[in-house]
C-alpha cells in the first residue's frame, strides 16, 4: 500500500537578511593619518612648474598629476573617446579616462576640449590632447586627490564654449555618471548623441537639456550590450 500521501513536506523558514551597514574601511584616526600622508607627499613632490595661477588662485598642472600618478602606481586606460560637430563649424573631442590602483579600486574621469576655446591653436590635435589631459587629470584626483580640480580643468570653465552651464542643462555631475552609465551598459557615446541629436538636436552630450535626461538614461539601459570578454 503506497503511503506516499500520507507524508506531510516539511518547509524550512527562510533566513532574512538585514541590511548591512555600510561602515568606513578605516578608522578615523587612521582616515586622517592617510590624508596627512597624502599632504607631505604633495608638498614633497610639488615643482615651481607644476602651479599655474588662475585669478588670484594655485591650481596644480598636468606634470603634478602625472607624477602623482607614478608614485601611487596608478596605472590609466583610455576608454572611449570622440568628437562632435558644433554648429558653430568648431569640433568638441570627449575622452573618457580610468585610473586604477594597484588595489584594483578605480575611478573615471571624463573631459571635453572645442577647437574654438580661448588661447588654443586651432587644431584637431590639440584640442584632442586637451580632452584626454583633462580626463586623465580628472580621473587621477577622483582617485587619490580627493577631487581636486586641475589647472587645465579650470581653463576649460572658463573658455567661451560651452559657457557657464544653464539650470536646464544637465550639470557636470549628471554628465559623469551618464558616462559611467555608458561604460557599464556597454554603449557608445557616438550613438547616444546621434539617437538625441536626431529625436531632440541637442548639440552636444554635455548640453543635454534636463527634461531629456530621463530619456536618455532610459535609452542607454534599453540598448546596452553583454561587454565582450578579454583573450587571455
Amino acid at each position: 500500500m503506497d503511503h506516499s500521501k500520507d507524508k506531510t513536506i516539511e518547509t524550512l523558514p527562510v533566513p532574512i537578511e538585514k541590511p548591512q551597514v555600510i561602515a568606513p574601511l578605516v578608522s578615523p584616526e587612521e582616515a586622517i593619518e592617510m590624508l596627512k600622508q597624502y599632504q607631505q607627499l604633495k608638498a614633497k613632490i610639488v615643482e615651481p612648474g607644476d602651479i599655474q595661477t588662475i585669478k588670484g588662485k594655485d591650481f596644480l598642472k598636468k606634470s603634478y598629476w602625472r607624477r602623482l600618478a607614478k608614485f601611487f602606481g596608478i596605472s590609466l586606460s583610455l576608454d572611449k573617446e570622440w568628437r562632435e560637430k558644433n554648429e558653430d563649424n568648431t569640433l568638441t573631442f570627449y575622452a573618457v579616462i580610468t585610473a586604477t590602483a594597484p588595489n584594483g579600486q578605480s575611478c573615471v574621469g571624463d573631459g571635453a576640449c572645442n577647437t574654438g576655446e580661448k588661447g588654443l591653436e586651432k587644431t584637431d590635435h590639440n584640442a584632442r590632447a586637451i580632452a584626454i589631459t583633462r580626463a586623465k587629470n580628472r580621473a587621477i584626483s577622483d582617485l587619490v586627490g580627493g577631487g581636486e580640480v586641475s589647472a587645465e580643468e579650470v581653463n576649460e570653465n572658463d573658455s567661451p564654449t560651452p559657457s557657464s552651464t544653464p539650470k536646464d542643462i544637465i550639470t557636470e555631475s549628471q554628465y559623469g555618471d551618464m558616462m559611467t552609465l555608458m561604460i557599464d551598459s556597454n554603449v557608445k557615446p557616438q550613438d547616444v548623441f546621434l539617437e538625441f541629436k536626431k529625436r531632440h538636436s541637442i548639440p552636444s552630450l554635455q548640453r543635454i537639456p534636463q527634461k531629456h535626461l530621463k530619456e536618455v538614461l532610459e535609452w542607454i539601459e534599453e540598448n546596452a550590450k553583454p561587454k565582450e570578454e578579454k583573450k587571455k
